[in-house]
């Protein structure tokens, strides 16, 4: 009995503190952020495709964090052409866990049509007067309102 008791004390005393703890970024340095970017796909009604791009960051967040979302159509071998694009701009912890997949994810639409499409994502974290720029493609989909095409 004494030893549960003892447990029910000491546990929560000992983990409480570090509950309400954040980490503290050091001058210079900006807090890790992960940047993905989805395939396109399809709305429900195969009218419009969606590029799609999500994000989170280490607490406490970033001073800033620029997120740009683009639906891109290639033309060539290696030329792309953004068909859309839309930049959002978060701060602290709208950024972190925090917030829920939901609210850490962007998306950008554009009308269905025939070719290959990615979804680009390019994002700029900002702490003090420290940054860091990180840019990803989705892998190529062709048709994405007519995937069996």
């Amino acid at each position: 009995m004494r030893r549960l008791l003892t447990a029910l004390v000491v546990v929560p005393l000992a983990v409480l503190p570090l509950a309400a703890c954040d980490p503290v970024v050091p001058a210079g340095q900006v807090v890790y952020c992960t940047v993905m970017a989805d395939p396109p796909v399809p709305d429900a009604a195969g009218k419009v495709m969606r590029g799609i791009g999500w994000f989170v960051c280490d607490r406490p967040g970033p001073d800033m964090l620029t997120v740009t979302v683009a639906l891109q159509r290639r033309d060539a071998p290696s030329t792309w052409t953004t068909v859309v694009s839309q930049e959002f701009v978060l701060h602290g912890r709208d950024a972190t866990r925090d917030r829920t997949a939901g609210q850490r994810t962007r998306t950008v639409t554009a009308p269905c049509a025939t070719g290959v499409f990615r979804a680009a994502v390019g994002s700029r974290a900002v702490q003090g007067t420290a940054h860091r720029d990180f840019a990803i493609n989705s892998p190529q989909v062709k048709n994405p309102c007519r995937p069996f095409s």
